[in-house]
Parts: structure tokens; C-alpha cells; sequence
């Protein structure tokens, strides 16, 4: 169960970090040029994030493929089908790395702790169930 909550823990505890940060504009972005009409081929490694340069985490790599589907014509690339069957070594070992750099971000904000003892006294309450039949009679 734990696991499972941590998306919810880390999207609350980033939710409450940017309540408290000072309002600020982004910085307006040029237009991208258009796209080139022939699919890129794909790379080894994809690039880390943008934000890694900034926030000075590091990224685990992510291989990609060259699955490539042709939808009414159109031929669209999947380079990271392989991240879809859950069951995979890769898929595991991918994902394990992500939570390590998650958890060590998460483990650094302020306030975590309050956090999660205030939703762990929000969760646990006292339920009751349908009642059931145990043993022979």
C-alpha cells in the first residue's frame, strides 16, 4: 500500500510546495520551428530532462526502441514501447532507478513528515464490513 501511495504523497507535497512559493511569471518561449516531414531515427539513449541541468539530479537513462506503427497512414514511432510491459527486467530496473531519484528529492522538503502523519490520520479510521460466516457451522 505504501507503494502505491507514493505518487499521491509526492503530488500533494509538491502541490503544497508551490502554494507556498512566490507567484512568478514563466519566461515566454519562441515558436517552434515546424517539424521536418521525415521521422528522426532513433537514438541509443534518450537526453535527460531539461530540468536535470537546473536542479543538478541525475536522470537514469531510458533506451529506445524502434517500434514504428502506421495509424490511417501515418507512421508514428513508439521509442519507449518497452517501458509498457510492466513484467521486464528492463521495465523494473528502469523504474526502481526512478523512484530512487524521487525518493532522494522527496526525502529533502520541508514539511514531509507533518505531511504524511496528517494523512495517515485522515486514512485510518475506523470501518466496518458486512458481516460473514467463518468456520464449519
Amino acid at each position: 500500500m505504501v507503494r502505491a501511495m507514493r505518487p499521491v504523497f509526492a503530488l500533494l507535497t509538491v502541490a503544497s510546495a508551490a502554494c507556498s512559493a512566490p507567484a512568478t511569471s514563466p519566461a515566454p518561449v519562441a515558436p517552434a520551428p515546424p517539424a521536418a516531414s521525415a521521422p528522426a531515427a532513433p537514438t541509443a539513449t534518450a537526453p535527460p530532462p531539461a530540468s536535470a541541468e537546473r536542479t543538478g539530479r541525475s536522470y537514469p537513462a531510458a533506451h529506445t526502441g524502434d517500434v514504428v506503427e502506421t495509424h490511417h497512414g501515418v507512421a508514428v514511432a513508439d521509442p519507449y514501447r518497452w517501458l509498457e510491459d510492466m513484467g521486464s527486467a528492463d521495465t523494473h530496473q528502469w523504474v526502481a532507478a526512478e523512484n530512487t531519484v524521487t525518493d532522494a528529492y522527496l526525502a529533502g522538503l520541508p514539511g514531509r513528515e507533518a505531511l504524511r502523519q496528517r494523512i495517515g490520520e485522515l486514512i485510518s479510521f475506523e470501518s466496518y464490513g458486512l458481516p460473514s460466516h467463518h468456520g464449519a457451522n
